[in-house]
Parts: C-alpha cells; sequence; structure tokens
C-alpha cells in the first residue's frame, strides 16, 4: 500500500531552466483553448437554458453585474436538473447510507483481520468525506454532468479536515487525455485577488504588478490565475523534492510582466491527479463527451419555451382583448370594473373583441405539460422517482422490488458514469488518509495487494435486496424439511457461509462478526463442555446407583463399617 507523499509546496522558484517555461505553458493552453472552443458555444447554449449563471466561460466574469435571464419562461428545465442531481445524490452517494466498500483488489480469501482492517477503511474514508465538505460539493458537480456531460472536482489537503473540495465552473478549465483515454492534463484560468495571490504563493514569487498593488493596499484588485496540471516531465522516482514528482503541478499569472520575464508563480507536484472529472459518454477518441441529458433535453426546452409565450399572448388576448366598435366611442372605451360605456340607439356596431379565440385553444395548455414531462424524462426524472412513487397495492414486496430493479436497470450506464469520477476521488483520498497517517499498517496477507473501492447503488441494493429476500425463504424451507422429514437435512446448507454471504449482502460491519474459524473454537469449547457435563451426570448418576445397592445389602461392611462413607457417598 503506499503511503507517499501527496504534494510538497517550494516557497520560491528558482529553477528557471526548467522546460516549463512560461513561454511553453501558454502555447500548451492555446492548443486546449483550440479544442474546447469546439464546443463551446453549445456549452453556452446549454448553460442559459438550464443553470444560468453557473459558468465562467470567461475569467473577468468574476463578481460582474449579473446578466438577466432572458431565455427562461418557464422552470421546469432548472427543477429537472435539481431533481437529476438529488436523484443522483440518493442513489449514487448518499451520506445515510453506506455507499461504497473498501475491498482487497483480486483477493477472495476468508480472513478476519483483512475484513476488519477494510472494514476500518470505509469507515475511515467516511468519516473524511463526511468532515469534508464533498456533499456539498459533488451535488453541483452532478448538476455539470447532466447538463454538460462532462464537469470536475479539484481535491486538496486540509489541515483541519484532511481533504477539502472545490467545483470548478464550466467553461474555465480545459484538459486532454493520454493514449489510454485518461485525462492527465489539466488547465485552468481563474482570477484571483491580489490578497489571496500574496497569502498563496508569497510576496517574492508575484509579479511587479501584484507586488506594487499589495504595496498600496489595493488588494481586492483581480489578476488572471492559471493552474496546470500535467504528467512530469522531469519526473524522478527517487528524488525528494514535490517539482520532481510524478504530476507536475504550475501556478503562473497571465498579462503581466511575469510572462515576459518567464517567472512561476509556484512549481510543485502531485503523486497522484488531483482534479476527478465525471464524464458521460465520448464518441472515439474525442476529448470531450458528446452526449448528456442537457443535450437530449435542449430541444424540447427551446419548444417549451415558445410554447408558453404563445399561451401567454393567447391567456392576454382573453382577458384584454383588442375591441372595434363605433368611430364616435373611441374616447368613451374603458375596461374599469362596473364601467358603463353608453352606444347609441342607432348604432350600427355594437363593442366587441376583434378576434375569438378559438376553441382548440385550451389543448396548448395539454401539450406543454408534454413537453415538461420530455424534458424531465430526459433527466430521468422519472426513474429517479420510483423509489418513492411505486406503491405496493395488491403486489407482493417481492413484485415490487422487482420492478424497481427493472426500471433502476435503465441507470446502470449512468451510475457507472458517476462510479468511474468516485473511483479516482477514493483512490487519491485513501493515499492522502495514508500520508497523514490516518491508515494502520494492513495485514501481511495484502501487503503486496492493491485497495480496491466497490460502490453500491440504488440498483445494487435492490438486487441486493433479491438476494436477502431468496436466501431467507430458502432458509426458512430448509428448517421446514428438516423439522417435519428429517433433521439430518439440516447440514445440507452451509450455515456459516451462508451467514457470511448474507451479511455482504445486507452491507454489515464485518468487525460486528466472529470469524468462522472463532465461531468453530466457540463450538468446540462448548461440545466440550457440554461432553465434561455429561460424564460428570453419568458418574454421579452411576455413584447413585452404587449407593442404592449398598442401601439394599444393608449398608455396611464384615467389620460392621459404613459403606457409604467409605465410598464418600454417604
Amino acid at each position: 500500500m503506499k503511503t507517499s507523499t501527496t504534494e510538497n509546496k517550494q516557497t520560491e522558484i528558482k529553477d528557471v531552466k526548467s522546460v516549463y517555461s512560461v513561454s511553453y505553458l501558454e502555447q500548451v493552453r492555446a492548443e486546449h483553448d483550440k479544442v474546447f472552443n469546439y464546443i463551446k458555444p453549445e456549452l453556452q447554449d446549454l448553460s442559459e437554458y438550464f443553470i444560468p449563471r453557473g459558468a465562467r466561460f470567461y475569467a473577468d466574469e468574476k463578481d460582474k453585474k449579473r446578466k438577466k435571464i432572458n431565455k427562461i419562461k418557464d422552470s421546469t428545465p432548472l427543477r429537472a436538473v435539481r431533481n437529476y442531481s438529488s436523484g443522483l445524490m440518493t442513489s449514487a452517494s448518499s451520506p445515510a447510507s453506506s455507499w461504497f466498500t473498501a475491498k482487497v483488489k483480486n483477493y477472495t480469501s476468508k480472513n478476519h483481520d483483512v475484513e476488519s482492517w477494510c472494514a476500518y477503511v470505509t469507515e475511515l474514508l467516511n468519516l473524511i468525506l463526511s468532515s469534508s465538505n464533498f456533499y456539498q460539493t459533488i451535488p453541483l458537480c452532478y448538476r455539470h454532468l447532466g447538463v454538460y456531460g462532462f464537469g470536475a472536482i479539484y481535491g486538496e489537503r486540509h489541515y483541519d479536515n484532511v481533504a477539502n473540495f472545490k467545483l470548478i465552473p464550466m467553461g474555465s478549465y480545459r484538459y486532454s487525455r493520454n493514449a489510454q483515454g485518461e485525462i492527465d492534463t489539466f488547465i485552468r484560468v481563474y482570477k484571483e485577488s491580489v490578497r489571496n495571490i500574496v497569502d498563496q504563493f508569497g510576496i517574492d514569487n508575484v509579479s511587479d504588478q501584484v507586488k506594487n498593488d499589495f504595496n498600496n493596499k489595493r488588494f481586492n484588485e483581480q489578476y488572471e490565475i492559471c493552474h496546470f496540471v500535467a504528467p512530469n516531465k522531469e519526473y524522478m522516482p527517487k528524488a525528494v523534492w514535490a517539482k520532481n514528482k510524478k504530476v507536475v503541478s504550475i501556478y503562473y499569472e497571465i498579462g503581466t510582466t511575469a510572462n515576459k520575464n518567464n517567472k512561476l508563480l509556484s512549481k510543485s507536484g502531485y503523486n497522484r491527479f488531483p482534479y476527478f472529472v465525471y464524464e458521460s459518454e465520448c464518441t472515439g477518441t474525442d476529448t470531450y463527451p458528446s452526449f448528456s441529458s442537457g443535450i437530449e433535453a435542449l430541444a424540447d426546452t427551446r419548444q417549451l419555451m415558445e410554447m408558453i409565450e404563445d399561451e401567454a399572448k393567447g391567456i392576454k388576448k382573453i382577458y384584454s382583448p383588442a375591441y372595434k366598435g363605433p368611430a364616435n366611442l373611441k374616447s368613451k372605451l374603458t375596461d374599469k370594473a362596473g364601467a358603463y360605456v353608453a352606444i347609441p340607439d342607432n348604432a350600427k356596431e355594437t363593442i366587441q373583441p376583434i378576434s375569438q379565440t378559438p376553441a382548440q385553444f385550451m389543448s396548448i395548455h395539454d401539450l406543454i405539460e408534454i413537453k415538461k414531462t420530455d424534458v424531465e424524462n430526459a433527466f430521468f426524472n422519472d426513474l429517479f422517482a420510483i423509489i418513492l412513487n411505486t406503491q405496493k397495492g395488491d403486489r407482493t414486496a417481492f413484485e415490487v422490488n422487482e420492478l424497481k430493479e427493472e426500471k433502476l436497470s435503465l441507470l446502470a450506464p449512468l451510475l457507472n458514469q458517476v462510479y468511474n469520477g468516485h473511483k479516482r476521488l477514493m483512490e487519491w483520498l485513501f493515499e492522502l488518509a495514508c500520508e497523514v497517517g490516518l491508515v494502520p499498517e494492513p495485514p501481511e496477507e495484502i501487503l503486496d495487494k492493491e485497495l480496491d473501492i466497490e460502490f453500491c447503488s440504488t440498483l445494487t441494493r435492490a438486487r441486493l435486496a433479491s438476494k436477502i429476500s431468496g436466501f431467507e425463504r430458502f432458509a426458512t424451507f430448509a428448517l421446514n424439511i428438516a423439522t417435519q422429514v428429517n433433521p439430518a437435512y439440516i447440514h445440507k446448507v452451509k450455515w456459516l457461509e451462508g451467514m457470511d454471504k448474507y451479511s455482504e449482502w445486507g452491507n454489515i460491519d464485518s468487525s460486528l462478526l466472529n470469524s468462522n474459524e472463532e465461531v468453530e473454537n466457540i463450538m468446540k469449547a462448548q461440545q466440550q463442555q457440554q461432553q465434561q457435563q455429561a460424564q460428570e451426570a453419568q458418574l454421579m448418576q452411576a455413584m447413585k446407583d452404587g449407593s442404592e445397592i449398598v442401601k439394599n445389602i444393608g449398608g455396611q461392611d464384615s467389620s460392621g463399617a459404613d459403606l457409604l462413607q467409605r465410598f464418600g457417598v454417604g
């Protein structure tokens, strides 16, 4: 198990001969911008309909006057995204349930020490996540995943809570993949205040502009910062410096004298990639995902907004119509409640609406409801609601579980996408826990093994519930057969192994259970105690029978002594 340091920052940058010059970093950033700009218009469109004000496509959008939300005429898309995030939170990472378990990869032997160690690691990771801001950050990332098809979280070490997580705004980052399709390069651009820049990187590492603003107490002036994370070209496995770790981490200013002077804010490194990107499916070797629930719902959402506008126009015509009538009544016409407009007796025309509302107008409301449902279904709102809305009625509990499992199986691809992101995050978190000394030494049997994280989704729990109910029915059947037919048939079932499986399906903490070896030792001790008690009972019965014989022959030997006292019974 790896327990190496995740990141060690240096306070001053002196290596100016590094391959990571500012000009090189800017060239790589420009190449990533070129790829991202192909999908940028679509992402901006999605943002305006589903997550307004939730993106930062330009760094200078920070702390600026908020734009008006003009395209959203109905809140259905916003609620659909919210329900999508809540549904994933409940199904894939609910803090109220055990949604993951630490296991040892490719280790199938039954060992109580190993199981106890894995249970401890599981509980430890749960405590770290609960004490951090993970459960506040991940729902926001789910929204990005549903709308854009991808979302990113940054993990960093925290002094008080071990770990801290940040959602990276859409549009502020770019990434690329290696030959295996794994994301290994991440470039983020954001604005930071002078105070925070100096506090994080030190006054000696900032540009002259930042230093001048700081000295003149202009602490809230904003500057663009780029965080560059990629495989380290200067990687040295045995080096002790953070800058030579497997993954390089570089911060530098954009658009200041630091660019000309080739000055970096910091150069450090990680053992494991600290950005976790949650993605939907990609087409071929594309860098960015090509499909999402937001893309699926975009056309329906546009239609919905147009229909809402048309309905509003129709309603306005009904309650505030345009009128026609005699010209001499033009200045006398009023729509105030209780008002009276006199019409001449010889008038040939009366005051009436110019156009009549067609009888089919009311059907547009039904069409709007259908379109709303289409938008909600694109974000799986109907499937997420199955858990709450499935009524038992005349069905048995088994039939209800089967129905839920059938419907929830449609969520399996989505949950797999989520767990791919969770897996990278949990591996990083485990290494961080090892680094700070929270993980105990593993048993010798698994010293050369790798930790694996198994996830328990709503779909998985539904399937496990079916297994549990099936085992309970079989156990009842076996006991009835043994009771009514032949008691020896009870040995057909391996009860200890069955109880292990039952606890595994029910996600029972293994630290609460004795190992099979301990159970066998307890059973042997009980058998020995029972045998000893039986032998003592037999001996006492034999002595009792002997005393009866003595009494029958008079109770004395040939010398007249008491036989019971000589035997130690009387």
